[in-house]
């Protein structure tokens, strides 16, 4: 069985480290003579993550926990996304069993050369398969996504004829190039899929379609039209294991929450330069940050200010403040974060650094 996290992890960042919720569920260990169920989780960047996500796959094994029925997310992968130039990813709970077969960026058509040899490997129960938004991307048709996705089941069946699939059909998406084309195509692919379904559907391994569609909005479940908010976690989460609960995976229907908070907060590093006070954060995975100082003393904000990587103040000789940032991703803004206290020196000095 996968190692699974128990704990919280500190993740540090080139500019400071971000802080995490409480730890929550973890996978729940097999009963005396009841084997987990093994799921494979495969897809995109929306099943994949980036930095200070939760994604999907925590929220989903959340309600294999809630529900007690044992379980195992198989896959040789276990980090979210990190793009270049940054050390590191981290999740923002890492408590839950975090092995996955996504990549940011995949499209189905890729995939196919890749999934026999991790069936192979693992040995899945269950695949739950979300892709196809990024062949749409990339100028695929309804007909191309199709003839990849059958591909795809026949290399799963190579590897294990008595696999259960379960498939995500195409999210719609807002603010990207070509929308209406790409909507218009994950429609038609979309629409197709229930009698797809029913034709690839053999005795051993059935196909079956989940409903993550249905009350899907781009506008208030993804951050940027594509990348699904906390809400849009939960969302996607919900609907999966509708699935699952219906074909038998789960023993009841879920009661996944969609109205979910983004936690995401990082402390800031504070430089000092006579009475100039410059605040830096990392830029990973945040498109802004709003930045409060307060004077310890007083019961307002000197000042907040949003900007893109730093921000600079200048205040006043001898004064101690409290300097915290609230992060945004998109659509998303997080809580305030842990505040770092500074004093400006009562005359001038050298550059002087917090964190």
């Amino acid at each position: 069985m996968s190692r699974i996290g128990l704990g919280l992890l500190a993740a540090v960042t080139a500019f400071g480290a971000f802080t995490v919720g409480p730890a929550t569920l973890t996978a729940t260990p097999a009963r005396a003579g009841s084997q987990p169920v093994r799921l494979l989780l495969t897809g995109d960047s929306i099943t994949h993550g980036s930095h200070g996500d939760y994604t999907w796959r925590y929220r989903l094994a959340q309600e294999f926990r809630l529900q007690a029925k044992p379980f195992d997310f198989v896959g040789s992968w276990r980090s979210p996304y990190r793009p270049a130039g940054f050390a590191g990813a981290a999740y923002a709970d890492p408590a839950f069993d975090q092995d996955h077969f996504a990549r940011a960026g995949w499209q189905l058509r890729e995939m196919v050369g890749a999934i026999g040899a991790e069936v192979a490997r693992h040995q899945p129960d269950v695949i739950v398969l979300e892709a196809g938004v990024n062949d749409l991307r990339r100028g695929q048709t309804p007909d191309q996504i199709e003839a990849s996705l059958r591909a795809w089941v026949k290399q799963v069946r190579t590897a294990k004829r008595d696999v259960r699939i379960v498939i995500s059909p195409v999210l719609p998406a807002d603010r990207v190039a070509d929308r209406d084309r790409i909507n218009a195509a994950a429609a038609e692919y979309n629409a197709r899929l229930p009698r797809l379904a029913t034709r690839l559907t053999t005795r051993r391994s059935p196909v079956t379609v989940a409903r993550t569609t249905q009350g899907w909005s781009p506008a208030e479940h993804t951050w940027d039209g594509l990348h699904p908010t906390s809400a849009g976690e939960g969302m996607i989460a919900r609907r999966i294991a509708e699935e699952l609960a219906r074909v038998g995976v789960l023993p009841t229907e879920p009661q996944i929450p969609i109205a979910t908070r983004w936690t995401f907060t990082q402390r800031p590093e504070v430089s000092i330069t006579g009475r100039k006070v410059t605040v830096r954060w990392s830029p990973q995975a945040v498109t802004s940050a709003a930045v409060q100082v307060r004077r310890v003393d007083a019961p307002a904000p000197v000042a907040t200010k949003e900007r893109a990587r730093s921000a600079q103040f200048a205040l006043e000789r001898g004064g101690v403040y409290d300097v915290r940032l609230r992060l945004v991703r998109g659509s998303m803004s997080g809580p305030w974060g842990q505040a770092v206290t500074v004093e400006v020196p009562t005359v001038s000095s050298a550059p002087r650094s917090r964190r």
